[in-house]
Parts: C-alpha cells; sequence; structure tokens
C-alpha cells in the first residue's frame, strides 16, 4: 500500500510540474544578443509555438479593451500608405498588446504568460524585420522607435547595454532619415525623439536626443506637457499615474527652451 502510494504522488509531482516556455526564451534571448551585437536572429524556433501564440492572441484580441488612440496616427497619416505590410501588421498586433500592457503598469494585475509571449515574438519579428524585407531610412525609424517603446516601457530593459547599441543604431539611422522626417512627419519625430529620450538616459547619446527633441518640440510650438502628450498617445505612449519619467524628461527639454513671448497689439 505504501509503495503505491508512494507511486501515485510521484506521478502527480512530475505531471504538475510547471512547463518552461521554451520558445518566448529562445525568443528573449535572441533579442537581447541581436540588440546587442546589431545581429541576426540565430535561434530556429518551433514554427508551431508560433502558430500557437498567433491563434490564441487572435482569438483572445476581443476580450481585450483597446485604447483607440493608441497607434492611431501609424495608420491615419498622411505617409501611412508607405509603411510595408510587414511593417504594419506587427503594429496593429501591438496596439492591442500595449493596451493591455499599458493597463497593467498602472494597476495590481500581472500579465498573462500569453501576453509576455505574444510580446517578445512581436519585438523579435521587428528585430529581425530588415533581414527579411528591404526598409527605406524613414521605414527603419518607425521600426526602431517602436522596438525602443517596446524594450524600455513595456519590457524594462532600461540602462542594458543592449539598448545603448539601439539607440545608437537610431542615431545613425537619423543621418539619412532626420530630414525626411522633419519634413513629412514631425510628429512622428517627436514621438521617435521622445521615447529615444526616456531610453537614452545614462548613455552618452542622451544630451544628443535632448537636443533634437526641443529643435522639434519648438518645431511643433509645443510648450505644455498636455499638449507634447497627446501628441505621443496618437503613437505608443501612455502617460503612466505612478513613477514616470515621461514628465521629467518633459521638464529638461522645456527648460532649455526659450519662448518668444507676442507683444499685444496696441489699442
Amino acid at each position: 500500500m505504501g509503495s503505491e502510494s508512494e507511486v501515485s504522488v510521484s506521478k502527480v509531482k512530475r505531471t504538475s510540474k510547471p512547463k518552461v516556455r521554451t520558445g518566448c526564451i529562445t525568443c528573449n534571448c535572441d533579442l537581447l544578443r541581436g540588440l546587442q551585437s546589431s545581429a541576426p536572429p540565430v535561434f530556429e524556433v518551433s514554427s508551431k509555438w508560433i502558430n500557437r501564440i498567433e491563434s490564441k492572441a487572435a482569438a483572445s484580441k476581443s476580450n481585450l479593451t483597446t485604447r483607440p488612440s493608441i497607434g492611431a496616427r501609424f495608420f491615419v497619416s498622411p505617409w501611412s500608405q508607405d509603411i510595408p505590410s510587414p511593417l504594419s501588421s506587427i503594429l496593429y498586433s501591438l496596439c492591442h498588446l500595449i493596451s493591455r500592457f499599458e493597463d497593467i503598469e498602472d494597476s495590481d494585475c500581472r500579465s498573462l504568460p500569453l501576453e509576455n509571449d505574444h510580446l517578445v515574438l512581436l519585438a523579435n519579428r521587428l528585430h529581425s524585420l530588415p533581414r527579411e524585407i528591404t526598409l527605406t531610412p524613414f521605414q527603419d525609424a518607425i521600426r526602431l522607435g517602436t522596438l525602443c517603446y517596446l524594450t524600455v516601457r513595456v519590457m524594462r530593459f532600461e540602462g542594458n547595454p543592449c539598448i545603448e547599441n539601439l539607440i545608437r543604431t537610431l542615431r545613425h539611422n537619423f543621418e539619412y532619415s532626420l530630414p525626411i522626417l522633419s519634413a513629412v512627419a514631425p510628429d512622428l519625430l517627436f514621438w521617435i525623439l521622445f521615447i529615444s529620450g526616456i531610453a537614452s538616459q545614462g548613455f552618452d547619446s542622451h544630451i544628443w536626443c535632448i537636443e533634437n527633441l526641443r529643435n522639434c518640440a519648438s518645431q511643433l510650438g509645443l510648450r505644455w506637457w498636455e499638449d507634447a502628450a497627446s501628441i505621443l498617445e496618437g503613437y505608443f505612449f501612455v502617460s503612466r499615474l505612478r513613477n514616470d519619467p515621461a514628465k521629467a524628461l518633459w521638464n529638461s527639454v522645456v527648460g532649455g527652451m526659450t519662448f518668444v513671448k507676442q507683444e499685444q497689439p496696441m489699442l
């Protein structure tokens, strides 16, 4: 009797052992390594795992409460038609997922394993996208800005050396895309620079981000946080209630800006 009981207990222990999410771990490691070294993915992730995550994510999407403004400018701007379909598809999926993670950030809830897996999968796809399709500097700036947001605001990799290399890659991209962004999509440029400013804190490139962010804010005529936030929230951004470095960044930006006081006309 005793031996049978021991056998049944051991079976229960084995069957109730938590499953190791190897697909998510592999994607996460590949993403960190790739961002650090600017290298393409090297690990082959099971297509079965990817299909399972995508099908479950699609089934649960209807249960997510979406903030209508999040990511809207990616799809309704004059330049939206220039975003290639694979990138547009990733951005669309992130609209729903980021709404969920930002709600979690300001609450005591925890994200579900499915949500974490889907986030890592989409971030990995963003990272590997230039190896799959050809992106213009303008399009790649969108990809890099989104990666900055995901890795710092959602995945919480701030301060990691891989983020410094990501900012370095973005600065190199700006050598080609900055004039185009400034002329065609200054609001998009403002968002990318603002997210870069948050991501670059503690790194040498932070001053560069601040200076360019001031120029862009001046071009847009932004003076108050509420006006800046309304632009940011049209992309991937939510002003958080607790411990948000975004407002501190904005204060440092406007602190170095010069505003010209308009004279009142004489009566």
